[in-house]
């Protein structure tokens, strides 16, 4: 599946899916979505109906995204309902396109909600993805049409001339850029990507990752300061410092950027402890050598959110 928020899109493909209604074929015939009260999804075979997930995006955390009281004093709750839909979704059109690709186009909002059912996160990590205008998010389900699925790419905007997504959240608080260790080309690669991003400081977890950072990335950052940690329990004690975010004053209105060179072991388990995913759930993401991913600490009061994964040049 790859999916794009189609705010800023004008043209469109051949084949989408969007909260209209209708998804056309490349041969100008329509296949159900079936979301909601629709119906029932058809062969496709020259038939149409709506699709319509069709509940407006949540653009902001707060106790009214799980619960609202309507005028008549009934609740409603946004988020779930969303969920709902889109956990529908995929059990309605997964087994009608075994080993194909769907091009999804949506609001950021369903978007989330359509990635986060995928892999089986909980409503309370609605907000932990971003979804940035016209990014493209790919997923794959490795089992046809059973869940969960696999995330191959998160929010990617580089065609759109952004080298990493914009931080919707404010530029405050701490971005870090995770990258898997890799050979002296990937690394390369990745210096070649980040040699106009700001880099206040970078991580490594042996001497061969320092090395490379020195050699491949920080001749483009020649302020950055450079540590490295020898603890074999790193991802936790990161965690646990960066929970608190005591360092960041909540009147700062600076954005630090680090960059964490490690194992894939350490980069999923940073990755795994925003979106709430525990270890059996680790083959749920697929991180690609010589790439980059970022979670946005944003400051105390705020949850860490994963702004993208797998930024390729």
């Amino acid at each position: 599946m790859v999916a794009f928020d189609n705010a800023a899109s004008q043209n469109r493909p051949l084949a989408t899916i969007t909260e209209a209604g209708k998804m056309p074929t490349p041969q100008n015939q329509t296949i159900s979505c079936g979301i909601g009260d629709a119906g029932k999804m058809p062969t496709p075979q020259n038939q149409t109906i709506s699709c319509g997930i069709g509940v407006p995006p949540v653009l902001e955390h707060s106790e009214s995204d799980f619960c609202n009281k309507s005028n008549l004093g009934a609740s409603f709750f946004p988020v779930l309902d969303l969920y709902s839909r889109a956990r529908q979704f995929w059990q309605e059109i997964l087994p009608h396109h075994p080993n194909q690709t769907l091009l999804i186009v949506s609001h950021s909002g369903t978007l989330r909600a359509l990635i986060a059912t995928a892999l089986g996160l909980t409503p309370e990590r609605f907000h932990a993805l971003e979804q940035s205008n016209c990014g493209i998010s790919i997923l794959n389900f490795p089992d046809g049409d059973q869940a969960p699925a696999q995330l191959e790419a998160l929010n990617l905007t580089t065609h759109l001339g952004e080298t990493l997504p914009q931080t919707n959240a404010g530029r405050q608080g701490l971005r870090l850029l995770l990258v898997p260790s890799g050979n002296e080309a990937q690394m390369r690669q990745v210096g070649q990507l980040l040699k106009k991003e700001s880099i206040d400081f970078s991580i490594s977890g042996t001497d061969d990752d320092a090395e490379a950072i020195a050699t491949t990335i920080l001749p483009y950052h020649p302020t950055t300061v450079q540590l490295q940690v020898t603890r074999d329990d790193f991802p936790q004690v990161w965690q646990q410092a960066i929970t608190t975010r005591s360092y960041l004053s909540s009147n700062s209105s600076q954005l630090i950027t680090g960059l964490l060179v490690g194992s894939n072991y350490i980069i999923q388990r940073l990755i795994r402890q925003v979106l709430g995913m525990n270890f059996a759930e680790i083959g749920k993401l697929q991180l690609g050598q010589g790439a980059v991913s970022v979670i946005h600490y944003p400051l105390a009061e705020r949850s860490p959110i994963l702004q993208g994964m797998n930024i390729f040049r």
